[in-house]
């Protein structure tokens, strides 16, 4: 068919109904996730199998570089596929680089960043799951540049030694992130906190929806649209229901009931595509 999007393999059932290709990225043989790698596959050719400035790519980004690598051939080949439909989507920490790569590659049309946490969707400063720290610490201190561990820690000022912490001071956050993917439409999900899913931070996915949305304003599109609430000491607070799609924005929304999975929101995600396709 005419349109592409490269994702899951597990995808294909629910796209292909639809006329939607589904092509699966194996990141891994690009860049390995793993520090020691560094020196070697594709940050390595770039540094020349020197170590990292602390500026030089992470592994998101070289994930990323590949999935660009892969919209240079559909345009190339446009007989085969139309590049200007080209969506992507990951899971967890594909879900990360998803996001990096659709803010650095203008010529995807549409993402679906799963679940991805910290230094994806959910904004570091909010304290809350997985933190700016557990992306830079040893296991996984290759998805970032080295920069990013200067915002690791407490900040010199704490009295505590716990708060405040040193991230506060990181002059951009998620909500930045996304607001690069304006005005494209994005589809953000995940699962339910209360069944494992709490690392990724649900309602905090939500908030940075919510905080870039004025910038797909500013360009004259929709951000999430989301007027559910709980009323708590007579008060309405913004709550997100299980499993219901928010769809009428520019920036869609769902989170599923199960865990830390992405195949529940699958479907939400197409009807979001044809929304634009």
């Amino acid at each position: 068919g005419g349109r592409f999007l490269i994702g899951d393999e597990d995808l294909w059932s629910t796209m292909a109904p639809e006329g939607i290709g589904v092509l699966y990225f194996e990141a891994g043989a690009l860049q390995p996730d793993n520090g020691e790698s560094l020196t070697g596959y594709l940050i390595g050719l770039v540094n020349k199998g020197n170590w990292r400035k602390p500026a030089d790519w992470g592994t998101l980004v070289a994930w990323s570089w590949g999935v660009s690598r892969f919209i240079d051939f559909f345009v190339q080949n446009n007989s085969l596929v139309d590049a200007k439909r080209v969506a992507l989507t990951g899971h967890s920490r594909y879900g990360k680089a998803t996001l990096v790569a659709m803010a650095y590659d203008t010529r995807i049309a549409t993402a679906f960043p799963s679940s991805s946490g910290a230094m994806g969707v959910a904004q570091s400063r909010r304290h809350w799951g997985e933190d700016l720290e557990n992306c830079v610490w040893d296991s996984e201190y290759h998805w970032l540049a080295g920069n990013a561990m200067r915002y690791a820690g407490v900040d010199e000022s704490s009295t505590d030694g716990y708060l405040p912490r040193k991230v506060l001071q990181m002059p951009v956050d998620a909500e930045s992130l996304v607001a690069l993917c304006a005005p494209r439409p994005l589809f953000i999900g995940s699962g339910d906190a209360a069944k494992g899913e709490a690392w990724a931070d649900p309602y905090g996915l939500y908030l940075t929806a919510v905080a870039a949305s004025p910038v797909y304003e500013l360009l004259g599109k929709k951000g999430i649209v989301m007027n559910d609430a709980m009323d708590y000491n007579g008060k309405q607070i913004p709550l997100l229901v299980i499993d219901k799609a928010y769809l009428s924005g520019d920036i869609g929304f769902r989170q599923h009931h199960g865990g830390h999975e992405a195949g529940p929101n699958y479907p939400a995600f197409k009807e979001f595509i044809l929304k634009y396709w």
